[in-house]
C-alpha cells in the first residue's frame, strides 16, 4: 500500500492499536482484590519494518529480500551459521540435519547409472541423516518423505520453479536434475543460443553448407533461425524480437516467407534461400551483404531432441526414514555442501497439494518449521510472528540463550518519513538510513554499518560496431571501444569523494571482490586479505601497499584520453568536431542517480581541461528498467552494474565475468580473450572462460588452496586490465539500532552480521519499554 504524505498520523494510530494496553474496559462487577502480587512473565517484542511488501515466500519461488525475510524467521536449514565461543567468528552446525554430511562417493561410483567417475572417492555423493525432532508447527514430523516430495515438486518441469536452480545448475546440481527439470521439452529439438553476450559461438565464416543445402556448425550441429521468440528462455534474438526492438515496420515483411519454411516448432533451417529472404529486407542498418556475420545474432545451434528422464534417474534419494542422499554432477567439498544447505527447500505436502500456486502467499497457505510462525498477515501492511513452540530448538538443549524474542511485528512502510517518525517515537527498533540521513545521524552512537557482498562498477560497451550503429551526425561513441579511453575514465574518478558525494554509506571499491569473500571457509580467512589478492590489486594500481590504492590519477587520465582520441582520429572513427555523447543507463531517473552521472561527467571534464577534448564530452542519464539487458546486447554505452553473492565461494562469482552469456560487458569475448598465468616454471595460456571452468570444476578445482587463490587473483587482475568494467564502491548499508534491543556483537561477523534475531537480547521487556516511551513523551534523540 503506497502511503501519501498525510498518512503519518494513520501510521501512528495503527501502531497505537497494535501495542496499546487494555484500557477503558467497562466495569461489570467489582473484582476481589488480592493481597498477593500477580506474577507475570516478561515478554519481548521486536518491532521491525520493510520498505516493500513480500509477495511470495514459498521456498520454491521467493525472489526478493522481503520474501526471504519471512523465510528467515519461519524456516531453518539443514545447517546454519552460529557464533563461535568467542563471539567474533562463525561455526557451521547441523540444524534440521542430525550430524555432518557423510561422503559416500565410493559407493555410487561403482554404479554406471550415475555417471560418477569410477575412480572417484570423494565429493560426488553425500548422505545426510535428518533431525528426528524436526516437525511442522502443527507437530507433523519432517522426515525423508518430506524432502523427497519437496525436491520432486521443486524440479517439476510443468511448473518451472524459480529456485529449482539450486539443484539444476548450482553447487548442488544433481545428477540428471536439470534434465528432469526440462522434461516438458521432451521430444523438442535441443538448440542453444549462438549469441553469448557480444560473442558468437559459431561465427558466419565457420559455417559449413551440407549437401542438402542446410548450414551446420563445423562440428556438424544444425543451424536454425527462430521466428517468434527466443528458445526456452534463452537470451538470444528471434526474427520477431529484432523487428520489435528495431522499430522498423517493414522488417516483418520477411516473416510470411520464412514461416512457410519453418517446422512445427517455428525453427527455420539456415540455407541460402532463407538467408536471401532475410537479405531482401533493407530497412535496417543491421542488414546488408557486407555484414553477413549479423546473421549469427539470430541463429541457434544444436542437434538431437530432449529426452524424458524418470525421477528414478535423478540423484536425490530417500535412503532411510530420516535419511537422504544427494548425487552431484561435479565434486563439491563438505563445507560447500553444508553452506548450500543453509537454505531449505521443503513444503508440507498436504498444504501444498491444496493450491500449489498459493503456497507461501498468505498465513493460511503457509506453515512454519522454524523458530517462529506467521500468525498475522495483513497484505502489504503488517506481518506478525510468534514463537513456534513446536520448534525443536526450544527443547533440545542446544539453543540455550537464543531466540529471546517472543514476537516480531513487521510493518511495511514505503515512505521514509513515516519510518523516521515511528523509530523516533519508539515504535520501531531499527531504522534504515540513506545518504541524505547521514548528515544528521552519521555520528550517532547507535549507528550500525553492515557490509554487503556486492561491488558496484561501471560496465562499458566496448564494441565499436555496436557503438557506431547508435551514433548520429556530429556525435561519437566509437571512442569508448578504445581501452585507453575506458582506462582514463577509471583513473579520473576519485572513489573516496564519489562515495562521500553520491552514496555516503558505501565504501570506495578497487577490486571485483570486496572484503566479504572468504577464500578458506574452514578458517574464515578473507580473500581480500590474502597475499595473492593483495599483490594483484597492488600490481594493477601500481602501488606497493593496498593502503596506497586510490585508483585516482588525473594527470595520467588526461594523457590516456588524448592518446585514445589521437588513435581514434587516425583510424577515422572520430572527427575533430564530434561531440562524444555517452549514455549511462540506470533503472530510474532520480536524484541519487543524477548525482552519480553528474559526478562521473564532472570527473571526466576535469581531466580534459586544456586538451583537445575539453568541453566535448557529454554524459547523460538514460532511464531504462532493463538496463542490464541493454548493456548485454550493446544497446547502451555505460551502466552501473552490481555483482555479488555466494561470498563463501569467490570462485563461483568469476562466472559473472568469465562466461559470455553471464557477463554484461558488450565487446568483451571471454571465450577468445587470452590470459597467461605463471604456474611454477611454466606459463599457461588459456581463455578467461577456460580458466574459470578449469578453476571451478576442471583441472585446477582440486589444486591446493594457495594455487587456486593465486589463479583467482590473476583472473581478477586480468579482468580489470581489460577495462570493460571498473570498480567504484563496495556496498555497505547503514542503520540505527533502537535503544530497546542489544546486538550480540558490535563487530560485524561473516554470515551472521551482528547476531540477528537468534542472539538478540533486550534492555527492556515490553512492559518496561511502554513505561519508558511514555515517560519520554514518545520522543527519542539519536
Amino acid at each position: 500500500m503506497k502511503k501519501g504524505k498525510g498518512s503519518a498520523l494513520a501510521f501512528l494510530l495503527l501502531f497505537s492499536v497494535l501495542f496499546a494496553s487494555c484500557e477503558d474496559v467497562p466495569e461489570t462487577s467489582t473484582p476481589e482484590i488480592s493481597s498477593e502480587p500477580i506474577a507475570t512473565t516478561p515478554t519481548y517484542t521486536y518491532n521491525d519494518y520493510l520498505e516493500e511488501a513480500p509477495t511470495s515466500w514459498s521456498p520454491f519461488t521467493w525472489r526478493t529480500d522481503e520474501d526471504e525475510y519471512i523465510l528467515s524467521l519461519t524456516a531453518m536449514g539443514l545447517y546454519d551459521f552460529v557464533l563461535n565461543e568467542s563471539g567474533d567468528g562463525y561455526s557451521l552446525v547441523p540444524e534440521m540435519a542430525l550430524g555432518e554430511p557423510e561422503d559416500v562417493t565410493a559407493k555410487y561410483a561403482a554404479e554406471d547409472k550415475w555417471g560418477i567417475p569410477a575412480d572417484a572417492t570423494e565429493g560426488y555423493a553425500y548422505k545426510i541423516t535428518l533431525n528426528p525432532s524436526a516437525c511442522w508447527e502443527d507437530g507433523t514430523p519432517i522426515n525423508g518423505d518430506t524432502y523427497l516430495y519437496s525436491v520432486q515438486q521443486l524440479l517439476d518441469s510443468s511448473v518451472k520453479n524459480y529456485r529449482a536452480s539450486v539443484f539444476t545448475t548450482g553447487a548442488l546440481a544433481l545428477v540428471n536434475g536439470n534434465e528432469y527439470y526440462n522434461n516438458d521439452l521432451a521430444g523438442q529439438p535441443v538448440y542453444r543460443d549462438n549469441m553469448q553476450s557480444s560473442a558468437y559461438v559459431h561465427p558466419f565464416d565457420t559455417w559449413v553448407e551440407g549437401e542438402d543445402g542446410v548450414y551446420t556448425t563445423a562440428e556438424g550441429e544444425k543451424l536454425v533461425f527462430v521466428l517468434d521468440s527466443p528458445l526456452n528462455g534463452m537470451n538470444g534474438y528471434s526474427i520477431q524480437s529484432w523487428h520489435e526492438e528495431s522499430g522498423e515496420a517493414d522488417f516483418a515483411s520477411c516473416l510470411p516467407a520464412l514461416r512457410q519454411l519453418a517446422d512445427t516448432n517455428g525453427y527455420v533451417p539456415v540455407t541460402d534461400e532463407t538467408i536471401d529472404i532475410l537479405y531482401s529486407f533493407t530497412g535496417s542498418k543491421a542488414w546488408g551483404k557486407e555484414s553477413k556475420n549479423e546473421l549469427a545474432s539470430y541463429v541457434y545451434y544444436g542437434d538431437g531432441v530432449y529426452t524424458y528422464v524418470p525421477w528414478s534417474d535423478v540423484g536425490f534419494m530417500k535412503t532411510g526414514d530420516y535419511e537422504i542422499t544427494l548425487l552431484l554432477n561435479k565434486p563439491v567439498d563438505e563445507f560447500q555442501v553444508k553452506y548450500a544447505l543453509t537454505d531449505n527447500f521443503i513444503v508440507k505436502k498436504e498444504l501444498y497439494e491444496q493450491d500449489k500456486l498459493a503456497y507461501g502467499k498468505t498465513a493460511e497457505n503457509y506453515i512454519s518449521y522454524g523458530p517462529y510462525k506467521l500468525v498475522t498477515y495483513m497484505e502489504s501492511r503488517l506481518f506478525v510472528f510468534e514463537k513456534n513452540l513446536s520448534f525443536y530448538g526450544y527443547t533440545d538443549g542446544k539453543h540455550q540463550n537464543q531466540y529471546m524474542t517472543d514476537t516480531v511485528n513487521c510493518t511495511v512502510i514505503t515512505e521514509k518519513s513515516e519510518a523516521i517518525i515511528a523509530f523516533l517515537s519508539g515504535k520501531l527498533d531499527r531504522l534504515l538510513l540513506s545518504a541524505s540521513d547521514m548528515e544528521e545521524y552519521g555520528d550517532s552512537e547507535y549507528l550500525i554499518y553492515t557490509p554487503e557482498d556486492f561491488t558496484s562498477k561501471l560496465s562499458f560497451n566496448g564494441d565499436i560496431e555496436a557503438l557506431k550503429a547508435r551514433e548520429t551526425e556530429g556525435t561519437n561513441k566509437s571512442i569508448l571501444a578504445y581501452k585507453d579511453f575506458r582506462k582514463a575514465i577509471s583513473l579520473c574518478i576519485d572513489r573516496t569523494e564519489f562515495c562521500a558525494t553520491c552514496t555516503a554509506t558505501h565504501q570506495p571499491g578497487y577490486g571485483l571482490f570486496n572484503y566479504m569473500y572468504v577464500s578458506d571457509p574452514e578458517t574464515g580467512a578473507l580473500y581480500r586479505n590474502n597475499t595473492h589478492a593483495k599483490k594483484a590489486l597492488c600490481d594493477f594500481y601500481g602501488v606497493n601497499n593496498v593502503a596506497e590504492i586510490t585508483g585516482y590519477n588525473l594527470s595520467l587520465a588526461a594523457e590516456l584520453f588524448v592518446q585514445a582520441y589521437e588513435r581514434c582520429l587516425e583510424d577515422g572513427n572520430i572527427s575533430e568536431t564530434d561531440i562524444i555523447s555517452l549514455e549511462l543507463s540506470m533503472a530510474k531517473d532520480n536524484e541519487a542517480n543524477r548525482k552519480t552521472v553528474e559526478f562521473i561527467e564532472s570527473s571526466i571534464n576535469s581531466a580534459l581541461l586544456g586538451t583537445a577534448l575539453e568541453g566535448r564530452i557529454d554524459i547523460t542519464l538514460k532511464e531504462d528498467a532493463d538496463f542490464y539487458e541493454s548493456c548485454r546486447y550493446g544497446l547502451t554505452d555505460i551502466i552501473v552494474s552490481t555483482w555479488g553473492g555466494y561470498s563463501m565461494s569467490p570462485y563461483s562469482l568469476m562466472e559473472s565475468y568469465c562466461v559470455n552469456d553471464k557477463h554484461y560487458e558488450y565487446g568483451f569475448d571471454a571465450s577468445l580473450e587470452m590470459l597467461s598465468i605463471v604456474l611454477g616454471e611454466e606459463t599457461v595460456t588459456k581463455s578467461f572462460t577456460d580458466w574459470y571452468y578449469d578453476l571451478s570444476a576442471g583441472e585446477y578445482s582440486a589444486s591446493d588452496k594457495d594455487t587456486r587463490i593465486y589463479i583467482l587473483a590473476c583472473l581478477e587482475k586480468g579482468i580489470l586490465e581489460n577495462y570493460y568494467t571498473t570498480p567504484l564502491y563496495y556496498r555497505t548499508s547503514a542503520s540505527l539500532r533502537g535503544r530497546k534491543v542489544i546486538y550480540a556483537t558490535e563487530e560485524y561477523v561473516q554470515n551472521l552480521a551482528f547476531g540477528g534475531i537468534r542472539y538478540m537480547t533486550y534492555a527492556y521487556d515490553d512492559a518496561k519499554w511502554n513505561v519508558y516511551t511514555e515517560e519520554s513523551n514518545y520522543s527519542f534523540n539519536y
